[in-house]
């Protein structure tokens, strides 16, 4: 009996239940009317909702067996069997309302009811109709994965769970179910003697759970794989070196994650790869950082070309960093023509020369995000002056929030104070993008005014900087970068932007930035121009 009890159970575990009702039923034929069987058997088919099954087979083994120890069942099945016919009635009259009405509330008490009285086939369905409806969230795929598991679809649960994950990476519940599942997959890779394939999943399992006893086979089994590698102790070793790293980097100890990764020695499948995570961390090991900013702008149907140049000294700490910023501007004369009365219009004319810039940052890092001070000084072409205060936090499903205030004094051919608060979002997703939505709003001599964007950069090779972007932005204001760089020009005319560029880090030590922006712009003759800028960067780490 007890070997028929612990088979069931382990089953039941895995959601498969045909099998476990077919283990029940042999051994209450092996062990003679074994009574714990036979109550284990109808009380998975009552869970299944099959209750004219579980009376007809209650009835055969009472026939066979007789009724000692079975009466109560057999009354509390009965009872059941009536309940659900009345239930029956209800979930047929919300079947109708939802052939009816498409109504949500109908839907929602479908998926619940059929989940509530175990009609797994039913729940399946009607979560397939919410998905198609609705897409998908966490929720929903939590409940299609439970009852893919009832249902004894073991593949369509995995990919299910998998689709799951994505969704939602902190939830810790998916987070041990995929550990279990990345656990089996290893451990059956293992069976067959495949020991460093094994490693993969067992490694994602390694970080996935937080579960001490599930940690614990985990743990063995990767060391057992690690052993029983067949290319001799030096490429187990160097194996045992790339988890390692992965682990110090986890930890944020990048000293440690960059001495082990340089002990490992590659395949060539993967020698690209890793030497590209070397570099990006060797860059952020380098406690100085020298980044060369130049750019380049010119307005449409103007003769004239504005020049931009920054230098920028970074220190970093463990828990702080410092910036010193050195600027210049130089602007070209430039002239137009306006039209200041009918049939009359006149040329101006806005004077070249040079501008410089100093300006200085502090940023301390918390274990819940950061925080920045940064202000500014300008002679001519850029605001006078400006001070910024900046946090952002680290939430969970791997976004971040960041908010801003800041103040600009402008002194061009009247002086005045620009204030804005900004809010921006950045999502990180598994697969290399960095989703990036902001707005800023702005008060100018009683005035309000805004700007919102959207940025998309993309990362190719996992742990590495280099990246590519594209992002827009809107507002009846200029985009923040060009209030720092050229002054606001005009503002309650619609401005709008385009931008698309990238970084690429050559080595450890040397990184190469570009990018093209074109503005559309109101500008000081009252007129909509665009503006096309081109940025052109270099970074130096030491």
């Amino acid at each position: 009996m007890d070997y028929y009890i612990a088979l069931s159970g382990s089953l039941l575990k895995e959601g498969k239940m045909e099998q476990a009702m077919e283990v029940c039923a042999r051994g209450v034929h092996n062990t003679n009317g074994n009574r714990a069987l036979i109550r284990r058997r109808v009380g998975i088919l009552c869970d299944c909702a099959r209750y004219q099954e579980a009376e007809q087979y209650l009835d055969a083994c009472i026939r066979q067996y007789g009724s000692l120890g079975l009466e109560e069942l057999r009354d509390y099945v009965h009872e059941l069997a009536a309940y659900a016919a009345d239930e029956a009635d209800v979930y047929t009259r919300h079947k109708r309302l939802y052939a009816s009405t498409n109504s949500d509330e109908a839907l929602n008490w479908l998926i619940s009811a059929s989940i509530q009285r175990s009609w797994w086939d039913e729940a399946q369905y009607w979560l397939m109709e919410k998905e198609r409806r609705d897409g998908r969230d966490a929720d929903l795929l939590a409940k299609r994965y439970h009852v893919e598991k009832r249902l004894g679809n073991d593949r369509a649960a995995g990919r299910v769970l998998e689709d799951w994950y994505m969704t939602d990476k902190q939830d810790d519940e998916v987070r041990e179910l995929l550990a279990e599942k990345r656990l089996r997959e290893g451990t059956e890779l293992m069976h067959d003697e495949l020991w460093e394939q094994a490693l993969v999943p067992l490694r994602q399992a390694d970080t996935l759970t937080t579960d001490p006893e599930l940690l614990a086979v985990v743990t063995r089994r990767i060391a057992t794989c690690i052993t029983l590698l067949p290319d001799t102790s030096l490429i187990k070793d160097s194996l045992d070196q790339l988890q390692r790293s992965a682990v110090y980097e986890k930890e944020k100890n990048l000293d440690s994650a960059y001495a082990c990764i340089m002990r490992y020695r590659p395949s060539l499948d993967e020698y690209h790869e890793v030497q590209r995570h070397r570099y990006t961390l060797l860059s952020k090991l380098m406690k100085n950082t020298l980044t060369f900013e130049y750019q380049l702008a010119r307005r449409a149907s103007i003769d004239a070309w504005n020049h931009n140049a920054h230098v920028t000294y970074t220190r970093s700490f463990k828990h702080d960093a410092f910036d010193l910023v050195a600027g210049y501007a130089g602007r070209e004369t430039s002239s137009w023509k306006e039209e200041i009365s009918e049939n009359r219009d006149t040329t101006f004319t806005s004077p070249g020369g040079s501008g410089f810039e100093v300006g200085a940052a502090y940023y301390h890092f918390f274990e819940w995000g950061d925080m920045s001070i940064s202000g500014s000084w300008a002679s001519k072409f850029l605001p006078k002056a400006t001070a910024k205060l900046a946090f952002s936090e680290n939430l969970p499903l791997n976004w971040t929030l960041s908010e801003r205030l800041q103040w600009r004094y402008i002194t061009d051919e009247t002086s005045y104070s620009v204030y804005s608060a900004g809010l921006s979002a950045a999502w990180a997703s598994e697969n290399g993008f960095l989703l990036t939505p902001n707005i800023d709003a702005f008060l100018m001599q009683g005035n309000v005014y805004w700007n919102g964007g959207f940025k998309m950069t993309y990362f190719p090779l996992d742990g590495d900087r280099s990246s590519v972007h594209v992002s827009f932005g809107a507002g009846n204001a200029p985009d923040l970068s060009l209030m720092d760089s050229n002054m606001p020009l005009v503002f309650n005319m619609l401005n709008t932007s385009l931008s698309a560029g990238g970084f690429y880090l050559i080595n450890g030590h040397f990184g190469l930035s570009g990018s093209i922006d074109w503005y559309v712009m109101g500008n000081n003759d009252n007129t909509i121009r665009n503006y096309i800028y081109l940025h052109a960067g270099m970074s130096i780490f030491f």
